[in-house]
């Protein structure tokens, strides 16, 4: 049988590049969590994050208790081992916020989309699938599908 990191890559396909310096993410194509992050299903009804399985495969050992497999791409579907490090909530909030935020990621295109998707109502799901498509959370589709968000984008 194959190893959890095995079964990672073998559900892999070439994602987006969204900081040149760190080249194209690889994104995990498992189903991904509420929360937007891609599951192994393994049996019992258990799972574990992907990201946390390729993470604890590049370091050698589990990460470590209170921490975390954050993103340097911000995007969750990315499984690309140079694009994730071990850190705390802390550090995941002072990264972002040092990037401007996850809502930087997105275009202009993305926005008015979102907006299209939203305008006659959101629908049971809508948020998790333009989450998904579009490598953010669900809280920041909902804020700019309510113009807490890119209140320029009209």
């Amino acid at each position: 049988t194959l190893t959890p990191y095995a079964r990672v890559m073998e559900r892999t396909t070439i994602g987006l590049t969204v900081r040149p310096e760190l080249g194209p993410c690889l994104d995990c194509t498992f189903s991904p969590s509420s929360h937007g992050y891609p599951l192994l299903q393994l049996s019992r009804g258990k799972s574990l994050v992907a990201s946390r399985i390729v993470l604890t495969h590049t370091l050698g050992r589990p990460i470590r208790r209170g921490y975390k497999a954050l993103h340097h791409c911000d995007r969750t579907l990315c499984v690309e081992a140079t694009h994730l490090y071990e850190g705390t909530s802390r550090n995941n909030a002072d990264d972002m916020y040092a990037r401007g935020g996850r809502e930087t990621l997105l275009t202009l295109k993305a926005v008015k989309d979102i907006r299209a998707t939203t305008a006659n109502g959101i629908r049971y799901g809508m948020l998790a699938k333009l989450a998904r498509k579009y490598s953010a959370g669900k809280t920041t589709i909902h804020a700019i599908a309510h113009y807490r968000t890119w209140k320029h984008a009209v």
